[in-house]
């Protein structure tokens, strides 16, 4: 973000724009620097098939055989967060530990009475391994 203009750019060009910005500022030009809003993490397909994210997240558009395009959209990574922005997954939840064929999540909520739902996905998870499940 510079002043009022949003924009998004890769990590090359925010770098290069902020070395040119810290030249600019140096020779006394009065700028707006530009500053780092918001950081867009784009998965692929196999990350969806690890346990960390099968753990947290529980699935991806690559996950229920969504045919997304380059991009790999997702849910939200916490409650109370919104999925991939403009995607088919925008409103989805996470599903921790969805998906799995042998193991359950042991410790879903928090026993503190003052944590809410919004927090639940984002303690330590323990997984419990069932055999023979399917």
């Amino acid at each position: 973000m510079r002043g009022d203009f949003e924009d998004e750019m890769t990590a090359e060009e925010y770098e290069e724009a902020v070395k040119k910005d810290f030249l600019n500022n140096q020779a006394g030009a009065d700028i707006d620097l530009i500053s780092l809003v918001d950081v867009r993490i784009d998965h692929n397909p196999a990350f969806f098939d690890t346990m960390v994210a099968r753990t947290y997240v529980g699935y991806g558009a690559s996950t229920l055989g969504l045919d997304v395009g380059s991009s790999n959209p997702q849910p939200s990574q916490h409650f109370g967060q919104s999925g991939t922005p403009g995607s088919i997954l925008q409103q989805a939840l996470p599903l921790p530990g969805a998906m799995m064929n042998h193991f359950v999540l042991a410790n879903w909520y928090d026993p503190d009475p003052n944590s809410t739902l919004a927090s639940s996905n984002t303690l330590v998870k323990i997984l419990k391994y069932y055999p023979g499940g399917q």
